[in-house]
């Protein structure tokens, strides 16, 4: 009886460690990973998709959509030399994607911006014809 017992521990003991190492592979694998990148950004957890989106590219280099999304993570955290370079990846993976040329452009509009917004300027108004060039010019420096 204790032999019978021994055995179906034994047997339970693998057949769980079969099941974890089975989830684990289901889990991390390519797609699920990009979609749990794509979820992490909605969620606004920038460290997390950045993470996802290196072990997707890991594994797949040539796909352009890992290093777009770590790109997206790093300008919304302020990281802009970082995200020019995940989108340089991006861009060599595939060259066709526009996205990826916006984004780009993003990593520079974006600093102006945030400066612009320091100064008082709305930069989403009109130009004010009243405004100094001098004062633009501090602004964006």
């Amino acid at each position: 009886m204790r032999r019978v017992i021994l055995i179906v521990a034994i047997v339970a003991v693998v057949a769980a460690i079969a099941a974890g190492v089975v989830w684990y592979v289901h889990r991390n694998t390519g797609m699920r990973l990009l979609a749990r990148a794509e979820l992490a950004m909605q969620a606004r957890q920038y460290d997390r998709v950045i993470e996802l989106s290196r072990a997707y590219a890991a594994d797949n280099p040539g796909d352009w959509r890992a290093h777009y999304y770590e790109a997206q993570a790093q300008i919304a955290i302020g990281r802009y030399d970082e995200a020019r370079k995940a989108l340089e990846d991006a861009a060599e993976a595939d060259p066709s994607r526009i996205e990826v040329l916006l984004s780009r452009a993003d990593t520079f509009s974006r600093p102006a911006l945030g400066k612009l917004r320091t100064v008082n300027l709305n930069p989403d108004a009109r130009l004010d014809r009243t405004l100094s060039f001098e004062m633009i010019r501090a602004a964006i420096e």
